[in-house]
């Protein structure tokens, strides 16, 4: 879909926008890269992008952040390392470190029985999110016994649009179900996927040893 460059620069700006919270101009982006490009051929490789349905312009001279269609694209063209050690094999210290990186909250069902963790991110999200967001979230959690209408280890990752009851369109959620468990992380869009997966991955195998 992409050529190599163009493949770079979405990469970058995807990152920096994740690392920062901040929507990418072409001036701000090209003091960042470890290549010399100017930011008028930037905003030229932001066209392509723009035309490509990948990222959106936020306001009329605003940045640029990924669409729904870009998350996507990242997640599954891109191989990144986490940005945490996944190392502990206890399932809530490694839940515990990746909703202290992203603010996200999670819920898993054992024996029947719920548990959540990270719900104090919601008084953090309250502060950097919208109003429809922060409503989204709670209206995702009263619906959370229906985590396990997901076939089993499959991950299902769904964001912005893809999630219907959504107002905000600026959520994610993330399911991945076993025979002995079921883990879903919510919160907003902009998120360490790669890591997310890897922490999911990691618990579920160590399921599968006990």
């Amino acid at each position: 879909m992409l050529n190599k460059k163009e493949k770079l620069i979405f990469y970058e700006l995807v990152r920096n926008y994740i690392f920062e919270g901040k929507p990418q101009g072409s001036k701000l982006l090209a003091k960042k890269l470890t290549f010399k490009i100017p930011p008028s051929t930037l905003r030229f490789y932001f066209r392509k992008l723009f035309r490509r349905g990948l990222i959106v312009k936020i306001g009329k001279y605003g940045g640029r952040i990924p669409t729904d269609k870009g998350w996507k694209y990242y997640i599954f063209n891109y191989k990144n390392s986490p940005e945490i050690k996944i190392e502990e094999n206890q399932t809530e210290k490694l839940i515990e470190k990746f909703i202290k990186l992203t603010n996200n909250i999670c819920i898993y069902k054992e024996k029947n029985k719920f548990k959540f963790l990270g719900l104090n991110n919601i008084a953090k999200l309250i502060e950097l999110e919208t109003k429809e967001t922060i409503e989204d979230i709670l209206g995702l959690i009263e619906t959370i016994d229906k985590i396990d209408d997901v076939p089993k280890h499959k991950l299902i990752i769904k964001l912005g649009s893809e999630i219907e009851s959504s107002k905000s369109k600026n959520l994610f959620f993330a399911i991945l179900k076993n025979h002995k468990k079921t883990i879903c992380f919510l919160g907003p869009k902009r998120n360490y996927y790669h890591t997310l997966w890897s922490i999911l991955n990691k618990l579920i195998s160590l399921d599968e040893r006990k």
